[in-house]
């Protein structure tokens, strides 16, 4: 249901990549502490919720606080910021199909989407990187950088021409180095996630119950219970496909 591998993009660089079989997953999205920013809304667990991690497979960053730049975040049927038209968007449907698509709707998403993540423009789409990824002179849309460098750990996730998602994560990247490297691994549609070395990471869970935490990605920033305790900032659960009828955990 999750499987990973690293190749080198360059003799000092390796890609992370991670491929998660969408028809035996269920994905959860989950609030940090401070991102998205205060809300009237419950914020939920703000972690793993101790109900969903005996069918816990993965966590994984999720994308850009909204202060950095409008993006919509909808999640457990509640709307925390409004959907931007345009954006590149995660959505989960009702029927528990999942999907990165350029937003067409409303500001609100319909009643047969659960969940739903922006962060900026496609970064590959039909397969090939978009034109804006591969501009070298406006690497500065793909996100603020620490000391104003276009080559930084980066973070992205797609889904394949067969409706799988695939996650993929490397230090030193250009946005244009990450739409490559994406491609390369057969992603169809790919949103930008997380930028900086703060924050990509991926954790795969072997054992029941959220045991035996194991770093995918290995950023030495992060560690490996870090959703099992609290995130600063939003992030994805991946979890064993449970009944017909079961809500993701909350």
């Amino acid at each position: 249901m999750v499987l990973s591998s690293s190749y080198r993009i360059s003799p000092n660089k390796t890609f992370h990549a991670v491929w998660m079989r969408a028809s035996s997953i269920d994905v959860g999205l989950y609030l940090g502490t401070k991102g998205p920013g205060p809300s009237a809304f419950s914020r939920g667990p703000e972690m793993v919720p101790l109900i969903g991690r005996s069918r816990l497979l993965a966590t994984f960053n999720a994308a850009f606080y909204e202060k950095d730049g409008a993006a919509g975040f909808y999640t457990n049927r509640t709307l925390y910021e409004p959907m931007v038209r345009g954006l590149a968007t995660f959505i989960e449907r009702a029927d528990r199909t999942v999907d990165i698509i350029p937003w067409t709707g409303g500001p609100h998403p319909g009643a047969d989407i659960v969940t739903a993540r922006q962060n900026l423009t496609l970064l590959t789409a039909g397969g090939r990187p978009t034109s804006r990824a591969l501009d070298m002179n406006g690497w500065g849309y793909w996100g603020g950088t620490v000391h104003g460098v276009p080559a930084v750990w980066r973070s992205a996730l797609c889904v394949d021409e067969a409706g799988n998602l695939r996650y993929g994560a490397g230090q030193d990247l250009t946005a244009a180095g990450l739409a490559v490297a994406m491609a390369h691994i057969g992603c169809l549609r790919t949103m930008e996630l997380d930028i900086n070395a703060d924050w990509p990471i991926f954790v795969s869970y072997r054992a029941q119950g959220g045991r035996i935490p194991t770093m995918v990605v290995p950023n030495p920033n992060q560690w490996a219970n870090r959703h099992l305790t609290y995130s600063l900032r939003d992030f994805f659960a991946i979890y064993v496909r449970s009944g017909r009828n079961v809500s993701i955990p909350w």
